[in-house]
């Protein structure tokens, strides 16, 4: 036997402002496991899937998800280039009504030498 299936109208083709109007909602969308109460710090663009499984990005997703948890209010933006001339900061975060902080994430094994720190490579320090 066979099924015919109606066609009804063509689908959709969002506008350039709807598919804005969504992509904005997607960024600032809670994060499921928190609560209204506790998510104040908004943090303005996702940190990429494919990054998360990344061994060298494990102390940029970490600290991703601590700034995400925090019950401070502020907003945070992932990768950020400041200037034309000053290199990528990891995480610019503004927590309200106190400071502005440019992070830059070093993930691996530190040491203290001499009082001077170092990162430990697969190369050595």
């Amino acid at each position: 036997m066979l099924h015919h299936q109606s066609r009804g109208p063509p689908a959709h083709k969002p506008s350039q402002q709807e598919m804005f109007i969504q992509e904005r909602a997607a960024i600032e969308r809670p994060v499921s496991h928190l609560t209204e109460q506790r998510r104040n710090m908004l943090i303005h663009n996702e940190f990429p899937l494919n990054r998360q499984q990344d061994p060298k990005r494990r102390a940029e997703w970490r600290t991703y998800r601590s700034l995400e948890e925090t019950d401070r209010d502020g907003h945070v933006l992932y990768e950020v280039k400041v200037s034309k001339h000053a290199p990528e900061v990891d995480f610019f975060v503004i927590i309200q009504d106190k400071a502005v902080v440019c992070i830059q994430v070093k993930g691996g094994h530190h040491r203290i030498v001499g009082g001077d720190w170092h990162l430990e490579t697969d190369d050595g320090l």
